[in-house]
């Protein structure tokens, strides 16, 4: 907005009359653009949280997972329930190997979305590598309890129940 008053400004601070492109731009600036976000406000659409969203996916992209991670560390302390940086973190802590912190964010995810059906079958997943088939089966139990046709849960379930020798299961 500031820009197009800006722009507004100079026209009339120095009488000159600027052209079509950029009385389109000012316009642009200071109108069309303020009503935009304002329009997204209402409807609950963070900006800030959105574009630092992005900013640490671009960073964990490029492979600076060190920048990534903090971005999202300051978004979760002004939203912890913010869906979208417990699932990116989780992906983060996952890439480097952090089986259990990526479990955590997994879990917190859930609690921001109960249908996350995915986070369910990535937690399981994360248990089956840590060798805990156990409490992954338990998760797939409850994963396929709800989503009955979750095809790649029903698989993995049955790579465990297999391992465990666990034949009628």
């Amino acid at each position: 907005e500031a820009i197009g008053i800006g722009f507004n400004f100079v026209e009339v601070l120095f009488g000159a009359k600027l052209n079509i492109l950029l009385k389109i731009l000012m316009y642009i600036f200071s109108i069309i653009i303020p009503i935009f976000v304002i329009i997204l406000e209402k409807r609950d659409f963070n900006i800030i949280e959105s574009i630092n969203l992005a900013k640490a996916k671009i960073y964990f992209e490029l492979g600076d997972n060190k920048k990534a991670k903090q971005i999202l560390l300051n978004l979760l302390d002004r939203n912890t329930d913010s869906y979208k940086s417990h699932i990116l973190l989780a992906k983060i802590y996952e890439s480097e190997g952090g089986n259990r912190k990526a479990i955590d964010e997994y879990v917190q995810a859930i609690d921001a979305n109960k249908q996350d059906y995915d986070s369910y079958f990535k937690i399981a997943g994360l248990l089956n590598n840590l060798e805990k088939p156990d409490q992954a089966a338990e998760m797939l139990f409850n994963l396929l309890n709800k989503k009955p046709d979750y095809y790649k849960a029903t698989e993995l379930l049955g790579d465990i129940l297999i391992s465990k020798d666990m034949y009628k299961e």
